[in-house]
C-alpha cells in the first residue's frame, strides 16, 4: 500500500529573452521556480508580482505546494527480531519550499521521505514486543509527530498501523496464556477457600452442571487415598506390590505399637510369641503346677531314693539303748 505524487508539474525551458508581460500568474496551490545558469533563481507564489524587464535563458518549474495525502508501509523489526511488526503509515504532505523540489528533480515524493521516516519508525518499533503492536503504534505515532521539522516540507496528520507479521501460531498461543493468567488471578482466592468456596465455582463456571461437581469429588477422593497409600508405603519401608495383605497388616500394626521382625519381612504373630514366652519359662524354672509333662514326672520318681522298711511289731518295745527287752525263764 504506497500513496504518492509528483509535486512537479510542469517543467519548461526558456531558451529566448522575454518581458515579465508575457508569463501567466502561478494558480493557487502551485508556486514558479524560474533557474537561471547565471544568476540566481527566483521563485513566485501565487498572487506575488512576476519579474519585470528582461529575463534571460532559464528553465522554468511548476510545483505543486498544496496538501496531499501520502501513505506507505514496511517491515520493523521488534525487540524480537525473528518477529517483526508491518508498520502502515498515513500522512498529510505539503511543500514548503518548491525550490528544493525544483533543484533536486523530486518527482515521488514518498519516496524521497521514506528513508528519514523509516529510520525513526526502526527505531522506536525496536522497543517493544511482538504482541504489543498497539503500543509501538501510538509510540511510533508521537515520534513522527514530535520529529524536527523540516525546512523543506510540512508532514503531519500521521495515522499508525503496526501488526505483527507471520506469527498467528505465536500470538494464539501468547492470548491463551494471557486468559489463563486473568482466570489465575481471579480464581486465586477460591483456590485458597473452603470446599464450598470451590464447589459453588465450579457450579457457576459449568452452568449448573453437577457432574463436574461429582468428577472433582471424586478425584478429591482418589488423591486423598494416593496419600494415605504412600504414607502406608513410608510406614513399611518397602514397595507394597507382590505383599500378602496380613503381612501389610501386620507390618503397619508393628510399626504403630512396637513389636519384632522376624522371618521373611513379616511381623511376629502371636503364636510365635506365646511360644518363645512359654520356652523362657521351662528354661528358667517357673513352671506352674498341674502343668508339668508326664515324662518329667516319670524321671523323677526313677532318681528318688527306696524308702526304709517298717518296723516289726516287737522291735518298737526295744529300749532305746537298742537292747531287747528282759523276757520270763
Amino acid at each position: 500500500m504506497t500513496r504518492t505524487y509528483n509535486p512537479i508539474l510542469e517543467r519548461t525551458d526558456v531558451a529566448g529573452r522575454w518581458f515579465g508581460s508575457s508569463v501567466t500568474d502561478p494558480e493557487l496551490g502551485t508556486a514558479h521556480v524560474l533557474i537561471r545558469k547565471a544568476a540566481e533563481p527566483v521563485v513566485v507564489w501565487h498572487g506575488q508580482p512576476l519579474p519585470a524587464g528582461k529575463f534571460g535563458e532559464h528553465r522554468r518549474y511548476v510545483i505543486d505546494v498544496a496538501n496531499h495525502g501520502i501513505a506507505f508501509r514496511l517491515k520493523a523489526a521488534s525487540a524480537d527480531p525473528v518477529f517483526p511488526f508491518a508498520v502502515a503509515v498515513e500522512l498529510v504532505c505539503r511543500v514548503r519550499n518548491p525550490l528544493t523540489i525544483a533543484r533536486d528533480n523530486i518527482q515521488d515524493m514518498t519516496a524521497a521521505l521514506m528513508p528519514s521516516l523509516a529510520r525513526e519508525i526502526r527505531n522506536t518499533a525496536a522497543r517493544f514486543e511482538m504482541l504489543r503492536p498497539t503500543e509501538a503504534a501510538t509510540a511510533i505515532e508521537a515520534r513522527l509527530s514530535s520529529a524536527h521539522p523540516s525546512p523543506d516540507v510540512e508532514l503531519g496528520g500521521y495515522s499508525v498501523t503496526v501488526e505483527p507479521m507471520d506469527t498467528q501460531g505465536v500470538v494464539v498461543a501468547k492470548q491463551e496464556l494471557g486468559v489463563q493468567e486473568l482466570r489465575r488471578k481471579e480464581l486465586k482466592e477460591v483456590s485458597h477457600g473452603s470446599l464450598e468456596e470451590r464447589l459453588a465455582q465450579i457450579l457457576a463456571t459449568n452452568n449448573g452442571d453437577v457432574r463436574e461437581v461429582l468428577a472433582f469429588l471424586s478425584n478429591e477422593r482418589d488423591a486423598e487415598a494416593e496419600i494415605k497409600l504412600k504414607a502406608l508405603q513410608i510406614a513399611m519401608g518397602g514397595n507394597l506390590e507382590d505383599m500378602d495383605m496380613a503381612d501389610v497388616h501386620r507390618n503397619a500394626f508393628g510399626n504403630l505399637f512396637g513389636g519384632n521382625v522376624t522371618g521373611s519381612g513379616g511381623q511376629e504373630t502371636m503364636r510365635e510369641r506365646l511360644e518363645r514366652k512359654t520356652k523362657g519359662a521351662l528354661e528358667n524354672g517357673r513352671v506352674v503346677e498341674g502343668n508339668v509333662p508326664v515324662t518329667a514326672t516319670a524321671d523323677k520318681a526313677e532318681s528318688a531314693p527306696a524308702p526304709a522298711d517298717k518296723p516289726a511289731p516287737g522291735d518298737s518295745e526295744k529300749g532305746a539303748n537298742g537292747a531287747a527287752p528282759a523276757t520270763g525263764p
